[in-house]
C-alpha cells in the first residue's frame, strides 16, 4: 500500500475525530540512535504529559479495554495524552521509565505509517464505542 493511500485513510479518520478529541500529530526528527530519539522525545513532552509509548512488548488491550482506559484517563486526569511511536530499533530504557504506559498494538512489528493509522483508527473506534455508534461492530 502506498504511503499516499495510508495518508488518505488517516485523514479520513482524523476528520471524523475533529472536534471530538484534540489530536495533533507531530513528527520529531529521526535520530541516529534510540538514546538520541529518547532524548528528543522527552525534551519535546510537556512536564505533565501522560506518555503512552507504543512498543511491540507493551501491554495489549482489546478495543473495549482501550476504550475504558481512555475514558478513565479523560475522567481522572488533567494530564494530556501523548502517544509516541518509536524508531526502528525500539525505545531506549529512558522512555520506558518516563512512559506512563507501554502499549502494544500487536506483537507484530509495523512500519511507522501503518502503526500511526492503526492507532488513529483505534481512537476513532473508542469514540464510536463511547457514543454507542454501530461502527465498532
Amino acid at each position: 500500500m502506498k504511503d499516499q493511500n495510508l495518508k488518505s485513510i488517516e485523514a479520513d479518520y482524523l476528520s471524523r475525530l475533529k472536534g471530538v478529541w484534540p489530536i495533533a500529530i507531530t513528527e520529531l526528527k529521526c535520530e541516529s540512535t534510540p538514546k538520541k530519539e529518547a532524548e528528543s522525545l522527552i525534551s519535546f513532552l510537556p512536564h505533565r504529559a501522560f506518555l503512552i509509548a507504543l512498543d511491540e512488548k507493551g501491554q495489549q488491550f482489546t478495543s473495549f479495554e482501550f476504550t475504558r482506559f481512555l475514558t478513565d484517563r479523560f475522567n481522572d486526569s488533567q494530564r494530556p495524552l501523548y502517544f509516541a511511536i518509536g524508531g526502528a530499533f525500539g525505545w531506549d530504557e529512558s522512555v520506558r521509565i518516563r512512559g506512563d504506559l507501554i502499549l502494544a498494538l500487536s506483537q507484530f512489528t509495523f512500519p511507522h505509517q501503518l502503526a500511526r493509522l492503526i492507532l488513529i483508527e483505534q481512537l476513532y473506534r473508542a469514540y464510536t464505542i463511547i457514543r454507542g455508534m454501530p461502527y465498532h461492530k
